[in-house]
């Protein structure tokens, strides 16, 4: 016998309520505002600070700490710890800072470029040495204010030393507790004129390390150390890599980064260590074969999931993303979660949002060969777009196109699936679209989010279910995009195994009963079973887990439904408690 699988979802009376007082609060206007150009924005605020001030600058003067800095030995390829420099306001007007600047080879970061600095007040400006070369290497951090000076300058020098490194810092996207991550490669090479010995290579808790630099580094050679993250606590975990040499200076420190996640959380693999061709075969169920796959975007933005089946419904899978799919793993506890690729968009993405241009899209295409005349298969999409931009102009896209149209529509309909068209409301209660579809996960509305995703809205699972060509070549093209900008992540779940064809058929193959009082009965929804085989179908039984209840019309045996034949059946929703309740209908038939 086989199963055919209807997914059901509803969502429960204590969620009504919810919605209810959501309606009577709005999210405050600086919760979240979209991103924008930083440079214009520090620019913005300068300008702005300058003209607060008292224009008479002859009353305006300033002290600082130091006027010298050296960071003696720092390996090339590493930044050195920061150089703290306090920058006082010793004048009797506003001190206005409208730039500060550092030569190559140096890093600078303040506190001094926010806002006007009254008198006696004082602000921090912190320097790094990251040399490119060896040897010395003198720079000047240059100070522009509205003092008389005009500016203040602070000398710098430092030495660059034998060996380089290929990165100076590492930073490790959410990881389970007590699960180690893949790792993350950096390069030694031995620029210096003799050969280079290494005494001790260690990391902090919460890190591992491996190396191939245990034998003398000859001049101009090369090896590897591979750094793991193994987090022991949900938030953010520091650390450093420290290697110890007998190059001039001695050390060097390979600054870390990691945080864990819940071990309930969803797992993500990306496109770093698998391939396109393990996509697609994790997608492919019965009755599917696929050719010429090809994957275009970040290698961060698509790749494998699991975990997923008390978040998403889907329990493993494919995801790909406008940003990195490791931004997916719990809890939720950013309000503008972004990963910004600097990778292009899709034309066909851009003739679905025009005239806005896409960015950062994700795109996984193959040929397939399907047995019968029709294609499905579930996923769930996500986002971090979610409360604050629905209804508005600001709309990541995804779109399945099969031989060329989108079918991530929602049942029964030719709407596309997004944001605007699922979604809670804005502010959250506020008219919603289609919110049966919709479950919130907005850490601040509730308090905590319910789902352990970082996603502050998700959609239900929903079932694609397309006309294709059978026994012939057909093709599919999975694809998200950010749109407008490259801030806010938003990401598409496909379903382990759900891509199939088979002949006998459900739609809509989602229902979806929103909100229902608890001991009450729903009103029913329709569901068409086509039997689109070549000889009758006998069907032994079309039954509903709890809370669910089947009202049948089609033949069952000894009946069949004959070649080519519909039939309907009905399906109610009376939940028994308050709660998101799953459900399935099974029919089970000789097809």
């Amino acid at each position: 016998m086989r199963f055919f699988r209807l997914l059901l979802l509803a969502m429960f009376v204590l969620l009504s309520a919810t919605l209810a007082v959501a309606q009577e609060m709005t999210l405050p206007a600086t919760v979240k505002q979209k991103a924008t150009s930083s440079t214009a924005r520090e620019a913005w605020k300068r300008l702005a600070h300058v003209q607060q001030v008292d224009p008479t600058t002859a009353r305006t003067a300033v002290s600082l700490s130091s006027t010298k800095t050296d960071f003696g030995f720092v390996p090339v390829g590493t930044i050195s710890f920061d150089q703290l420099v306090m920058v006082t306001n010793t004048g009797s007007n506003n001190l206005a800072i409208t730039r500060i600047e550092v030569d190559p080879n140096f890093l600078v970061s303040d506190t001094c470029s926010t806002s006007a600095i009254a008198p006696n007040g004082s602000c921090s400006v912190f320097v790094s040495f990251a040399p490119a070369v060896t040897g010395a290497i003198n720079g000047t951090l240059t100070i522009t204010d509205n003092t008389a000076e005009g500016s203040q300058t602070i000398g710098l020098t430092g030495t660059g030393s034998a060996p380089k490194f290929s990165a100076g810092f590492l930073s490790f996207p959410k990881q389970a507790l007590g699960t180690t991550s893949p790792a993350q490669t950096i390069t030694v090479t031995n620029i210096g004129a003799t050969a280079l010995h290494f005494s001790k290579i260690s990391a902090s808790a919460g890190f591992g390390q491996s190396n191939t630099c245990g034998s003398p580094l000859a001049p101009q050679s090369q090896c590897t150390i591979s750094v793991t993250s193994t987090p022991t606590q949900f938030s953010g975990q520091s650390g450093i890599l420290t290697i110890t040499d007998d190059a001039p200076g001695g050390k060097a420190e390979i600054f870390l980064a990691g945080e864990g996640s819940n071990n309930t959380a969803i797992l993500t693999t990306d496109l770093t260590t698998l391939t396109a061709t393990d996509l697609v075969n994790a997608l492919l169920g019965s009755g599917v074969t696929a050719s010429n796959i090809t994957y275009t975007g970040a290698s961060v933005a698509a790749g494998k999931f699991s975990g997923g089946s008390g978040i998403l419904g889907l329990d493993s899978g494919v995801v790909l993303s406008s940003g990195a799919i490791s931004n997916v793993i719990g809890p939720n506890k950013s309000t503008f979660t972004t990963a910004n690729n600097g990778t292009p968009g899709d034309t066909d993405l851009n003739a679905l949002v025009t005239p806005n241009p896409t960015f950062d899209a994700a795109v996984l295409q193959f040929d397939f060969l399907p047995t019968s005349n029709t294609i499905s298969f579930q996923y769930v999409f996500a986002s971090e777009e979610y409360n604050e931009f629905a209804n508005s102009s600001f709309n990541d896209v995804f779109a399945f196109f099969v031989n060329g149209t989108n079918v991530a529509v929602l049942p029964g309909t030719q709407t596309f699936v997004s944001i605007n068209n699922v979604n809670g409301g804005n502010p959250l209660g506020t008219n919603p679209h289609n919110p049966q579809f919709y479950v919130n996960n907005d850490f601040q509305l509730p308090a905590i989010a319910p789902f352990n995703t970082e996603m502050d809205g998700l959609t239900v699972v929903l079932t694609v279910q397309a006309p294709v060509n059978a026994g012939q070549m057909n093709h599919i093209k999975l694809a998200i995009a950010d749109t407008s900008d490259s801030s806010y992540d938003s990401n598409v779940f496909i379903g382990g195994g759900s891509l199939t064809s088979a002949s006998v058929t459900l739609a809509p193959q989602t229902l979806a009963f929103g909100s229902q009082a608890v001991n009450s009965t729903s009103a029913p929804q329709t569901v068409v079973l086509t039997n689109g085989s070549n000889s009758a179908l006998l069907i032994s039984s079309i039954s509903a887990s709890s809370n669910y209840a089947v009202n049948n019309q089609c033949p069952l045996a000894p009946a069949t439904l004959t070649a080519g034949g519909q039939c309907n059946f009905s399906v109610t929703f009376t939940p028994t408690s308050n709660g998101l309740i799953p459900g399935t209908v099974t029919v089970t038939h000789n097809g």
